[in-house]
């Protein structure tokens, strides 16, 4: 692993990185579009009925095996897509010559990257379930106390309940920037959890305000696509035979076209953001990984 220069690098340039991603994003759309397809159909046609949280549905015994079996696949496909964008993305945007920027199916894949796995496992299955477990202690003992104590418990009600999304939420925010840095860099470096997180900050150092701004802009992106399939419902709903036709009666269009639109690709958009983020604070720091 090449150590990091300890002069204060110059900025992250917000716009021309951003800018990166979409070219990547425009260059990989087939590419992007194959594995978003895969992602969205393993996720999102897996026979599971709802559970409510992680905790009821290993101690069910009727759904134990089942949604472990979910959990597991919506890991595994999750940690694929997080892998081979952040693969591709990098490399063409380092080493555009390279057998890896092609290759669809790298054999560096094969190894697995405990790293990674770690990480989606405690942003995607643990602190969800933390999640669950702090919103309903707070809700069944501090809110209900609190309500029979008031003498006006709408307004108690109300305002703690929007400190407690507040508290919630703010670990989601904190896992979405450590992205930006964390996701590449444990593909491409594959160094030891903590020594990854180390890294991570180290590399971030001087542009924590920038890689905030792509964070945001990341979400102006989603909310954009978002109001286009919006845009695209309500044309539709001029027309109610069609609208039902796709809309009410077909299941593909429900569960697999609208999330691989939605979901799927602006997933890879995301990925191609972090890619593009790390490979450009490499060269800022003076990094050669190649």
């Amino acid at each position: 692993m090449t150590a990091i220069p300890s002069t204060i690098p110059a900025k992250l340039p917000v716009f021309d990185t951003l800018l990166d991603a979409f070219s990547l994003w425009g260059r990989n759309f087939l590419y992007f579009a194959l594995i978003a397809a895969v992602f969205v159909t393993g996720i999102t046609l897996f026979p599971i009925e709802e559970v409510p949280d992680f905790i009821t549905g290993i101690t069910n015994g009727e759904t134990r095996f089942l949604y472990l079996a979910d959990v597991a696949i919506t890991l595994l496909l999750t940690y694929t897509l997080y892998w081979l964008v952040s693969w591709r993305c990098f490399h063409q945007l380092n080493n555009a010559d390279s057998e890896e920027t092609g290759n669809w199916f790298p054999k560096e894949f094969l190894r697995l990257n405990t790293t990674l796995l770690i990480f989606l496992i405690i942003a995607e299955v643990i602190y969800p379930e933390i999640e669950v477990y702090i919103y309903d202690a707070y809700t069944s003992h501090v809110l209900v106390d609190r309500f029979l104590r008031s003498d006006n418990p709408g307004s108690i009600l109300s305002e703690y309940s929007i400190v407690l999304d507040i508290a919630l939420q703010a670990p989601n925010y904190i896992f979405g920037i450590l992205f930006f840095v964390f996701i590449p860099l444990s593909v491409i470096e594959k160094p030891k959890f903590m020594n990854g997180l180390k890294r991570t900050l180290e590399l971030s150092k001087g542009n924590y305000f920038a890689i905030l701004g792509l964070f945001l802009l990341n979400l102006v992106v989603a909310a954009v696509l978002g109001a286009i399939i919006w845009a695209c419902f309500s044309f539709l709903a001029e027309f109610p035979d069609l609208f039902d036709l796709l809309a009410i009666q077909s299941k593909f269009f429900v569960q697999i076209f609208v999330p691989f639109v939605q979901w799927g690709l602006m997933l890879t958009f995301t990925v191609a953001l972090w890619a593009a983020t790390y490979a450009r604070l490499l060269r800022l720091r003076g990094v050669d990984l190649m």
